[in-house]
Formats: C-alpha cells, structure tokens, sequence
C-alpha cells in the first residue's frame, strides 16, 4: 500500500481512535527531521514521537588551506572546495544525510587533528536549536502533540534545549498524559554498548527507572512505554555479532547477529504488560513482535539515505487497533 493510500485510509476512523507516529535514530538527518515533521498530518496523527538518537555520528571539518581554498577532512584524500558557493553546497549535503561539518576559519589545514568536544557540542546545540525552531513555525504547531527521549548517543548538555522547548516535550524519566486514559512512559539511554556513548545504564538502573515510571500507571490505563533501547531477544535487537576488537564475526550464512536489548525492558514488559511498546537503536532491525499481550515496534533506521522509518499506530478503546510500518 502506497503512503497516499494509507494517508487516506487511516484519516476516515471511528470517534475514539487516534494514532501515533514514532520515528527514531536520525542521527543528524536534517530530511528525516523534516519529515518527521510533516508525517504527523500527512498520516492523520495526533501524537508524534521520537525515540532518540538525534545526534549526528560523523563529525566533518572545513578547514582552509595554505593556498586558500577549503578543504573538507572526509576520509582519504581530502575533498577539495574551491569556492564558497562549494563550501556551502557541500555543507547542504552533509546536513541532508546527517554529517555534522564545522568551518574553522585557520590558515593551515591538518587533515588529523580532532575537533574539540565543545566544537561538537556546540555545533549540536545550533543545529537542535534550528530544527525546534522549524517544528514551533511549523503551519500544523499545535495541531500535534511532540515527544521526544534521548538516544545513547545524546549527550546529557541536549536536555536543557529540550526541557525549554514549547514544541516538543522530553518525555526521558516522566509519565505523560497524552490523552484521556492515554499515558506515555519514556526511557532514554540505552545499556552499555562497545562505544562507551554518553547515555549508557547497567541493566539494574534500568530496571530501577522502570519500576519508579510502572509505578505511577494505573493498571486500566493505556500505557505506552517509549523506550530507545528494545527489548532483549525480541527479534528487535539483533545487532552484528563483534569481536573485542570491533571485527565482523561471520558464520556460514554471513555476518552473525546477536540480541543486544535489554534484559530490564523485557522483564518489565512480562511483569507490566504495557499495550505498546516503541523502540528504536538497533538499525538494522525493523520489525515487530509480541511479548505476551504487548506488541513492539522498532520501524529500523536508514536515515544517512534520507528515507524516513516509522511506524504508525492506531489506537481504540485503550488498544492497539492496527499498525502499519513506513517508509519515506
């Protein structure tokens, strides 16, 4: 079914229904952002979240040459940009696929040196600030409920851009009333992965967080547990396999893959039974499944080709009605 189709079809529904879009892992991707923001009335939702993951991997810097012109450390060799109209073209397509870039303004260009954390803090900060700004101009502000948890590649300084955002609402640690009898439940970070990222918890602090969210739910509630890192051994979290020096581990039938969930998040979902479950994390495994009476999502990422992964949901009567995975 094309975009169109379900556009369509999901805007004629019941009094009492309304859906939810979840997106999560952007990385930087100004066009994912950009359709994220349009996909809620594109889709008729009412509710559009994200799972984390805002931040950009790749960091690139512009730096000027001895003879005066620009060049971009990006690999080996160094790309060359011969103008400011280059300069600027070239920085338009990092931003598309999610590359954070810097142009220092030094004479000498040293392809090796590392740009300072404060340099890609500071950069984050401009560029979240810009895209707040996009969903609060935006002609449907408003109209959409936004939510937002934070991935384990964000680092803790994005929170206060956040907490003072009117747009968009941090839902990490906190249980929200979306709707009437609608609760949404937000765990961001993830467990520890081999990259040491900023957000990173042990599994029993996860399991401490999520027994202080459970606690404030009401049983006949909706609940909705927002969790950037899936549930372990879903069929949501199966990640390639590595050795300890970050080497593919292959197997007859290709790259092995193993569950890097969390064990927290599943036992929490067997003990609580939430209705739904949005994940996001692991990239590579877009799907669904059930655990018990629960069903979870993670629509999977693509985001440095500028496709958009997200999963739309429709709720009725305090449950999930029907889902459809998208992409574009």
């Amino acid at each position: 079914m094309c975009p169109g189709a379900i556009s369509a079809l999901w805007r004629i529904r019941p009094m009492g229904t309304l859906s939810i879009f979840f997106a999560a892992d952007l990385h930087g991707s100004e066009v994912c952002f950009r359709k994220f923001i349009n996909a809620p009335d594109h889709y008729g939702a009412s509710i559009a979240v994200l799972g984390g993951d805002l931040s950009a991997k790749t960091f690139v810097t512009i730096r000027r040459s001895a003879a005066g012109d620009r060049a971009a450390s990006w690999g080996s060799p160094s790309i060359r940009l011969g103008s400011e109209e280059e300069v600027e073209a070239f920085g338009r397509r990092l931003a598309a696929i999610g590359v954070k870039f810097h142009i220092e303004s030094e004479i000498a260009l040293d392809t090796d040196a590392n740009d300072p954390p404060e340099s890609d803090h500071q950069h984050l900060r401009q560029r979240l600030i810009r895209w707040l700004g996009l969903l609060q101009n935006d002609r449907h502000a408003g109209k959409v409920r936004y939510f937002w948890i934070p991935g384990n590649d964000d680092g803790h300084f994005l929170d206060d851009i956040f907490d003072g955002s009117d747009s968009i609402q941090n839902l990490d640690g906190k249980v929200v009333e979306a709707a009437p009898g609608l609760r949404l439940l937000g765990l961001g970070g993830s467990t520890p992965t081999p990259w040491h990222t900023p957000r990173e918890y042990t599994e029993e602090a996860l399991e401490q967080r999520l027994a202080i969210l459970f606690a404030k739910c009401p049983r006949d509630s909706c609940n909705i547990l927002v969790s950037h890192v899936p549930p372990y051994n879903s069929g949501l979290d199966l990640a390639p396999a590595l050795t300890d020096d970050f080497r593919l581990i292959y197997g007859p039938g290709g790259v092995l893959t193993s569950p890097v969930g969390s064990k927290a998040v599943r036992t929490a979902i067997e003990s609580f039974s939430p209705a739904l479950v949005l994940s996001g994390h692991v990239h590579e495994s877009r799907g669904y499944a059930r655990i018990g009476r629960t069903l979870c999502i993670n629509p999977g990422s693509i985001y440095a080709t500028g496709i958009l992964r997200g999963a739309l949901v429709l709720l009725r009567d305090g449950q999930v009605a029907d889902f459809q995975l998208l992409e574009g």
